[in-house]
């Protein structure tokens, strides 16, 4: 069966919501929904993501990729401190903060993360020093480099529908946005995608929000 890939933030998770708008998206195109959103996670999670599955044959070029971008600084780091997988709040338990690999777990960095309650003092203590390392020139250098390499690599593999979704001017294609010849008509701008959004928090849709977005991809899609 033909697959929905979807790659992206909390933006795109189940935060505060039962149903995301990829899933909805998979429904109405009656194929099976691979989710790969993450409430903090970053674009390199992305890129990772993508290439695991791709790499192991699980998402194919019969399926369809789409990568809603997220902010420049966010990183991934393993970390031996965490011992489970600790549920993302507000995900209804679909989603989870940390991701269990080896003998440890990856945990996700944004800005203000060493306050979060979910990490051991350790991880804080790294994330409140990195964030003294930050420079958002480089950020973007490095973006590029990753972005086209990507999208270079998904072509090499013939995936001919791969999609690019920003939901108004969130995430890093607000400041890049240069797409592959193969995906030059394939970046899906929504600029209202945050009008119906949750309560007192404007940066995440609430449940009418994420199916208007699943509609408004879903008559964008040239498949």
């Amino acid at each position: 069966m033909q697959n929905l890939l979807v790659l992206g933030c909390s933006v795109s998770d189940y935060t505060h919501v039962d149903r995301s708008w990829g899933e909805i998206l998979a429904k109405k195109l009656g194929i099976n929904y691979v989710h790969q959103a993450a409430g903090c996670g970053s674009n390199w999670r992305m890129w990772r993501k993508a290439f695991d599955l791709v790499d192991n044959n699980i998402v194919t070029n019969k399926d369809i990729v789409i990568v809603q971008y997220t902010e420049l600084i966010r990183r991934e780091f393993w970390s031996p401190y965490q011992k489970e997988s600790r549920p993302l709040h507000g995900s209804n338990g679909k989603s989870n903060m940390t991701e269990a690999y080896d003998d440890g777990h990856i945990i996700r960095y944004k800005i203000d993360a060493h306050e979060f309650e979910d990490y051991h003092r350790t991880e804080k203590q790294l994330f409140k020093v990195y964030t003294r390392f930050l420079n958002e020139e480089f950020e973007l250098e490095q973006f590029r480099m990753m972005h086209n390499m990507f999208q270079s690599y998904m072509a090499d593999r013939q995936f001919k529908n791969v999609y690019f979704v920003r939901p108004s001017d969130f995430g890093a294609l607000y400041h890049y946005s240069k797409l592959h010849k193969m995906y030059k008509n394939n970046l899906i701008h929504s600029p209202n995608a945050f009008e119906n959004h949750l309560p007192n928090d404007q940066g995440h849709m609430d449940q009418q929000g994420h199916q208007l977005l699943a509609d408004f991809v879903y008559s964008k899609l040239s498949i």
